[in-house]
């Protein structure tokens, strides 16, 4: 299956940014999901990453993750403010990484956010996950914790472990998560405030979930 179409240019700063995010140990482990990994994308398609991260490192991650992508121009935008699918927001959103899912390695079930009494979407979201990122098989404890068989082996190449080894130098990063969290809360309290609490949007210490266009209701309903 083929994940991802665009410039090399485009690929280089894909790969390049995915072997970064490797070299901090506050990142345990980064997937595709969404409708790449479903086979559902089309050339206009961001890139939806799932993101687990070290107990305590919730904020230190999604800085991380959202300083690296920035710096390389490949981090999607906010488009609330878009009409959908015109020339601008594509612009804004294809090929663009979409950093809206993360969690902490304590909260691998997603049994909080499963819709009751079944979540067919959220079965199939699990299920269609490609690790690009997996460190200490977090990838495959979280497929264990939701009751999944993990659909990819574990790859990790020498220079990847390398990496994980020479990451070690960046864990004081780790010291500034109450700072981060201090400065960054009150933003993203505002704009969960702006849209009117959408039921997808989940904020605590242990899961940021930006679903703000969750969809999982009417996927439930059109399956009856």
């Amino acid at each position: 299956m083929q994940y991802f179409s665009y410039t090399q240019s485009m690929w280089f700063r894909h790969q390049f940014s995915f072997f970064l995010f490797f070299l901090f140990p506050q990142i345990q482990m980064v997937a595709l999901c969404n409708s790449r990994a479903m086979g559902e994308a089309d050339e206009n398609s961001d890139i939806d990453l799932f993101i687990i991260t070290k107990k305590g490192n919730l904020w230190t991650a999604r800085f991380i993750v959202t300083v690296l992508s920035s710096l390389l121009g490949i981090r999607r935008r906010n488009t609330h403010w878009l009409e959908k699918w015109s020339p601008d927001y594509i612009k804004t959103t294809k090929n663009k990484l979409c950093l809206s899912f993360f969690i902490t390695e304590e909260a691998m079930n997603l049994d909080s956010v499963r819709l009751q009494p079944s979540d067919p979407y959220l079965d199939r979201w699990i299920y269609t996950l490609v690790p690009l990122v997996n460190k200490n098989a977090t990838y495959e404890h979280f497929m264990e914790a939701n009751w999944v068989e993990p659909t990819y082996s574990p790859i990790n190449p020498s220079w990847r472990v390398f990496c994980m080894k020479l990451g070690h130098i960046f864990g004081f990063i780790s010291l500034f998560e109450n700072l981060i969290k201090k400065l960054w809360l009150p933003k993203t309290l505002k704009t969960y405030e702006n849209l009117e609490k959408p039921w997808g949007v989940v904020i605590s210490d242990t899961m940021l979930k930006f679903h703000d266009n969750d969809q999982r209701k009417i996927y439930v309903a059109n399956q009856f």
